[in-house]
Order: structure tokens, then C-alpha cells, then sequence
């Protein structure tokens, strides 16, 4: 007999259950619905003002100071520079530049070489002491980004433009 007790008792508690989760899943059914297409979060003038300024400040201290020639530079000295924390820092490149912190970067770095590559002065130096000079720390990332950069070797580079 308590076998069938034991059985009812089961058998009740999982009616339960399904009749609970109807009433949800029926009380559920009236929340708003949203969208899958991604929404533009609205960014308060103030915030935009405040992006552009550290932007502004972000590019006259890469010039200035030519942070870019450090080879190790990462996205927290950089930040720490700038006064802001890492994402923050990553937000204002992300914003102001359309692109992230190692593309960034990695601007100033190819303008600086292709800058001595035209230059007379530097004709003698070889490609990799430029490529060194302006932060990159390894010859393949740099015969890799300025290619993608620029359409050609920086050897052709040099033949063309000096």
C-alpha cells in the first residue's frame, strides 16, 4: 500500500509542477517582446564632449611624447597616461580612431617608418633599425602590418618614394 501512496504523491507533485510552469509560461507571454537588431546606446552629449577632449589629448601625447616608439606599450600605461582606466582608454580609441588600441597604435608606428624611409638622411640605415626605431619589436609583424598597410614591401616602399 505505501507503494501506491508513493506513486500518487509523484504523480501529483509533477501535475503540480506542470500546472505551475503553464501559469508562468502563460503570465510570461504579456512581457514586452524585444528586438534582435542591435540598438545604438545614446550617448549623452556631456560623454561624447568628454570622449573627444581625452581623444584630443590621446593624439598630441602620442605625437609629443611618440609613445608609439616604445615597443612594449599597452593599453594600461597608456590609460595611466591619459589619467583613465583601460577600458575607458579603449572606448575613447574605439570612438575617436573607428579602430582598436593595437591598429592604433600601429598607425603612428607605419607613418614613422614610411616618414624615415623617404627621408635622405636615413638612406643608409636598414629597413629592420627603422622598423625597430618606431616600436615594432619583431621584423615579421612589421613586414606583415606595413604590407597590409601600404599595398607594398617596405624594400618597394623605399625604391618608389625615394
Amino acid at each position: 500500500m505505501s507503494r501506491f501512496s508513493v506513486r500518487q504523491a509523484a504523480y501529483a507533485f509533477y501535475v503540480t509542477l506542470i500546472y505551475i510552469g503553464g501559469v508562468v509560461g502563460f503570465r510570461l507571454k504579456d512581457l514586452p517582446q524585444f528586438s534582435a537588431e542591435p540598438v545604438e546606446p545614446v550617448v549623452p552629449e556631456r560623454a561624447k564632449a568628454e570622449t573627444d577632449a581625452s581623444f584630443q589629448r590621446l593624439q598630441a601625447l602620442m605625437q609629443r611624447e611618440q609613445l608609439f616608439t616604445e615597443p612594449d606599450l599597452n593599453l594600461n600605461d597608456l590609460a595611466k597616461r591619459l589619467g583613465l582606466t583601460a577600458p575607458e582608454a579603449s572606448r575613447v580609441i574605439n570612438e575617436g580612431a573607428g579602430k582598436n588600441f593595437r591598429a592604433y597604435v600601429n598607425d603612428f608606428r607605419i607613418e614613422s617608418v614610411k616618414q624615415k624611409l623617404t627621408d635622405a638622411n636615413c638612406a643608409e640605415v636598414s629597413i629592420l633599425v627603422i622598423a625597430l626605431e618606431s616600436g615594432f619589436n619583431s621584423e615579421s609583424s612589421f613586414y606583415r602590418v606595413f604590407k597590409a598597410a601600404t599595398g607594398v614591401s617596405p624594400t618597394a616602399f623605399r625604391q618608389r618614394n625615394y
